[in-house]
């Protein structure tokens, strides 16, 4: 027998006898005779168990598993939220692009914001740009690999804020919306009908050893963003 059950068993003898005529309460009320007596039950079982120590067992840390409970956290310092501002992140540092001018109103706006929130390093803002159907991984994980990728040091807020200073161009689909996409690179469905112009402007973002990686794939196959014509960012993905 265990110390924990030892103690017990000592604890119900010895409250036993205080409680030879005290009755539990039911589920139904109790006479109020009945309630006095359980209370003196409690009272007494109460006593006996600071008595013999049982409380002080079960509050140590060598308590049995059978009777472990929850801990409860004590720290006082404040919550944080996955989408709280860091000092600084990839983009700190990007300049910002100029404006694109030709790009449709809704198109330019979503753009200019993403800018501005990813040069401020501001995730929450970003998240809100982005929902909850942002595709930034054939893998899945949505926005939370943003803010995954900057905790690790690896972040692409930066890319994504370069993406947006090359040329852009526009895809069509049946029965989808229009994109709007940076790198215009990405419209191309081989690498060899990529403009030169076009090639040179990534540069910016990769070295000719990793472009020449890149072209491996057969097209371009690297960082690009989505924002459809009506001013959703859809997707900042890399990849075949």
């Amino acid at each position: 027998m265990n110390q924990l059950d030892d103690k017990l068993r000592k604890a119900a003898e010895e409250v036993r006898q205080v409680s030879r005529h005290a009755n539990p309460p039911g589920i139904e009320a109790q006479p109020s005779r009945l309630r006095t007596g359980w209370l003196v039950f409690a009272a007494a079982f109460a006593a006996v168990v600071v008595a013999v120590g049982i409380i002080p067992l079960l509050s140590t840390g060598d308590k049995p598993d059978d009777v472990a409970g929850p801990s409860i956290a004590t720290s006082t310092s404040p919550p944080t939220t996955a989408t709280t501002p860091p000092s600084d992140c990839s983009a700190t540092g990007v300049p910002p692009p100029a404006e694109q001018a030709s790009l449709p109103a809704a198109v330019a706006a979503t753009r200019a914001a993403i800018i501005a929130a990813a040069t401020a390093c501001d995730l929450g803002g970003l998240e809100a740009l982005g929902g909850p159907d942002l595709n930034t991984s054939f893998g899945g994980g949505g926005f939370q690999n943003l803010i995954e990728w900057e905790a690790s040091g690896r972040g692409e807020l930066g890319t994504l804020v370069q993406l947006f200073d090359m040329p852009y161009a526009v895809q069509e689909f049946p029965d989808n919306p229009i994109y709007y996409v940076w790198p215009a690179a990405f419209d191309y469905d081989t690498w060899e009908e990529i403009p030169q112009a076009d090639l040179e402007a990534l540069l910016g973002i990769y070295t000719q050893e990793e472009l020449d990686g890149i072209s491996l794939f057969g097209s371009y196959a690297g960082w690009r963003v989505g924002i459809t014509e009506a001013g959703e960012w859809k997707f900042f993905i890399a990849g075949d």
